[in-house]
């Protein structure tokens, strides 16, 4: 299971696996909610992006996300 508020994230499972496929699920769920309303593309780049930032040190993705909102 995998629970997330206001960046307080939760993580449980059995195994890596079962939190795997719940992380699977969750993104999979989340581009088809993106394709369904701006198409596959945008929902592919976007997904992306994410997937990108997941690699991204702490500081690094606090200025990406200010610059992303327009702060910086």
């Amino acid at each position: 299971m995998i629970k997330c508020n206001k960046g307080i994230v939760e993580i449980e499972g059995r195994s890596f696996g079962e939190i795997e496929a719940d992380l699977t699920t969750l993104i999979k769920a989340t581009y088809e909610i993106i394709a369904e309303k701006k198409g596959e593309n945008y929902a592919k780049q976007r997904i992306e992006t994410v997937y990108k930032r997941a690699f991204m040190s702490k500081e690094e993705l606090i200025k990406e996300l200010l610059r992303t909102i327009g702060m910086i």
